[in-house]
Order: structure tokens, then C-alpha cells, then sequence
């Protein structure tokens, strides 16, 4: 049972559940967050750094603070978790869930899944 839960939400029939903040004790200033609007432009700003310098995205340009904001809106919505980690006070990385959206580095792709 998970007390303060801040969202719940369910992916493939896994619960999961979002507390407010967290705290991690092995790093006092490191906080784990639920992610707020106006947290979107240094989201942008890591994902960013990834687009622009790795392939790992399949994103084709830099992605805006107003798009940022619209994703986390989507994830909210069915509602799917979106966090931020705080390290004394300043964004430092991200993590959400959200449902497969095709990117145009693989729009020709089709996808499957593999159950066993």
C-alpha cells in the first residue's frame, strides 16, 4: 500500500503509483518529483542535449518548451507518470510513461510485442 500517493496509474495491468516527492536518503539533496509546467523548459533542455548529439531519441529536431508542455499534459491526461529529480533546488533528469507515439525516425517501422 502506497501512502500520499499524489497519481496512480496503471501500464500493461502494472500499478503504479506517484508520491508527491520523494526524498532519497543516500542523496539529501536529491528530490524525485511529480514534473509541473513550469519545469518544461529544463526538461527540453536535457532531452535536448540527447537529440541534438545521440540517436537514441529518433527525434529529428530540438523539441520546445510549448511541445514539452503539451507531452506532459498527454501523460496526465490518461494519466501516466511524469517526474522530475531536483538536486538542490535545479532540474537535473526526468523520467515518464507514455504511450508508443511513431517518431519520423521510424514512421516506416511497424512494431510488435513478444509475450512469453
Amino acid at each position: 500500500m502506497v501512502d500520499d500517493v499524489d497519481q496512480a496509474a496503471s501500464i500493461n495491468g502494472i500499478a503504479i503509483a506517484v508520491r508527491p516527492t520523494l526524498t532519497l536518503g543516500f542523496m539529501t539533496n536529491l528530490r524525485v518529483r511529480q514534473a509541473e509546467p513550469i519545469n518544461a523548459a529544463s526538461i527540453a533542455r536535457i532531452y535536448n542535449y540527447y537529440v541534438l548529439n545521440t540517436v537514441g531519441t529518433f527525434e529529428e529536431e530540438a523539441v520546445s518548451t510549448d511541445v514539452m508542455v503539451r507531452r506532459m499534459a498527454e501523460a496526465r491526461a490518461v494519466p501516466l507518470p511524469w517526474l522530475v529529480a531536483e538536486l538542490d533546488n535545479a532540474v537535473v533528469g526526468y523520467a515518464y510513461a507514455v504511450r508508443w507515439k511513431v517518431r519520423g525516425g521510424v514512421s516506416s517501422l511497424g512494431g510488435n510485442d513478444c509475450l512469453s
